[in-house]
């Protein structure tokens, strides 16, 4: 996930889910979630330590 900013420089908006393709040098963006939403899903794969998806 990458925080995109819309508003402001320093506080994101939304979170762009991406993925590297196979040769690892370009990424693909799939979706935009809420930080709520990132939120919740970064922790079904493991404990969220950055600080813009504090909820």
């Amino acid at each position: 996930m990458i925080p995109i900013c819309l508003v402001s420089e320093s506080v994101p908006d939304l979170a762009l889910v991406v993925s590297k393709n196979a040769a690892g040098n370009q990424y693909l963006g799939h979706t935009c979630l809420t930080l709520d939403m990132a939120y919740n899903n970064a922790r079904l794969i493991a404990r969220p330590d950055s600080a813009w998806l504090n909820p």
